[in-house]
């Protein structure tokens, strides 16, 4: 009979930790993935890849639409020439 009590404490225990063990993994890669992305080197483009990955994009529709919410007149203007030059 003790045996069987021990035995279900060692799983509560086990699904304990492993919770804990779960929460401060997603933590930690919350608060260093960024960091770790900005370190990587330059060409590897681990920030655009994580921003078009956050987006379900591939980078170039990825970074169109960030640079339109950041700024959509400057996007505009950056589109303007090529559909005027398409049209022409």
């Amino acid at each position: 009979m003790e045996s069987h009590v021990m035995a279900a404490e060692q799983r509560r225990r086990l699904w304990q930790v492993g919770l804990a063990c779960l929460a401060v993994g997603m933590s930690l890669w919350a608060i260093l993935a960024g960091p770790i992305a900005l370190a990587m080197p330059e060409s590897w483009h681990w920030p655009e890849r994580m921003a078009a990955r956050t987006l379900a994009m591939p980078m170039w529709e990825g970074g169109q639409r960030l640079m339109r919410a950041a700024s959509p007149e400057s996007f505009a203007g950056i589109v303007a020439p090529s559909l005027n030059r398409d049209t022409g």
